[in-house]
C-alpha cells in the first residue's frame, strides 16, 4: 500500500504542474507559439529611389540590403512606398511571393484622395488594411506623409490570418531616368518665300522669317548601371 500511495502522489504532482506549466507565462512556450508564424522580408534591389515603409505608424526609411524579421499571429500587413530621386520615374516595384502590384497614391490631393490606391479593384487595398488593424484616418495620414516626402507609389503586402506559413518576401523599387528634351533652330525661312537657311549662331532673323525648329529626345538605358527590375 505504501508504494501505491507513493505513485498515487508523483501522478497528481505531475499533473497539477502540468496545469500550472500551461497557466503561468513563459509555460508550455510550444502552445503559446501555436498559430504565429515569421515573416522575412528583404530589400533586395533599389536602383534610383527613396524607400520607407509603414507597419502601423509612422514612415521609416529603409535602403538596399535591409531585412525586416518579425513573428506574427492572424493577419498580417505592411506598406512600402518609393520616391523617385529627381530626373527619374518609377518603374517598377516588385514583390517575390505576391502578386507585386503597385499602385500611384497621388492623383493632385495631398492625402491621396480619389488615387488609384483607393479605387484599385473597389478599394481592395483599404479593405486589405482594416483587415490587418488600419483605420480610415490612419490610412490617410499615412498616404499624406508619403506624398509629402516626395513619394508616388505604395506596394501593399498583406496575408490572411488563413494563409498559416512562414512568409519569406524579396522586394525590388526601380526607377528610370526619364527621356530629355532639346530644342533647336534648325532653320529660317524667309518671309517672301525661297530657299530656307541654316541657322547659324548670330545670323540675322528678319521680321516676318519663320524660324523652324528641331527637337531631340534622348532615351537612356541602363548600360554601366545597376540591372533594372523586370
Amino acid at each position: 500500500m505504501g508504494k501505491r500511495n507513493a505513485w498515487i502522489r508523483i501522478l497528481c504532482l505531475l499533473l497539477v504542474g502540468g496545469l500550472l506549466g500551461a497557466m503561468l507565462p513563459g509555460g508550455l512556450p510550444q502552445a503559446a507559439a501555436a498559430g504565429s508564424r515569421q515573416v522575412k522580408i528583404s530589400i533586395a534591389e533599389v536602383n534610383h529611389c527613396d524607400i520607407y515603409y509603414c507597419e502601423g505608424g509612422e514612415l521609416v526609411p529603409i535602403e538596399e540590403g535591409q531585412v525586416i524579421n518579425k513573428t506574427t499571429t492572424g493577419n498580417y500587413g505592411i506598406l512600402f512606398f518609393a520616391a523617385p530621386h529627381t530626373g527619374y520615374a518609377l518603374s517598377a516595384m516588385t514583390a517575390t511571393s505576391s502578386a507585386g502590384d503597385y499602385y500611384t497614391i497621388s492623383n493632385g490631393e495631398p492625402n491621396g484622395a480619389g488615387s488609384e490606391f483607393y479605387t484599385y479593384s473597389n478599394g481592395k487595398n483599404v479593405t486589405n488594411l482594416k483587415r490587418v488593424g488600419y483605420s480610415e484616418d490612419q490610412i490617410e495620414r499615412i498616404l499624406t506623409q508619403a506624398i509629402a516626402v516626395g513619394c508616388d507609389d505604395a506596394l501593399l503586402f498583406s496575408r490572411p490570418a488563413s494563409d498559416t506559413g512562414a512568409i519569406s518576401s524579396n522586394l525590388m523599387f526601380c526607377a528610370e531616368k526619364l527621356p530629355t528634351l532639346e530644342k533647336h533652330i534648325k532653320s529660317v525661312t524667309p518671309k517672301n518665300g525661297g530657299q530656307d537657311k541654316p541657322y547659324t549662331e548670330g545670323m540675322s532673323v528678319g521680321l516676318g522669317d519663320t524660324i523652324n525648329y528641331s527637337l531631340d529626345v534622348t532615351f537612356y538605358l541602363s548600360v554601366g548601371e545597376k540591372t533594372i527590375c523586370s
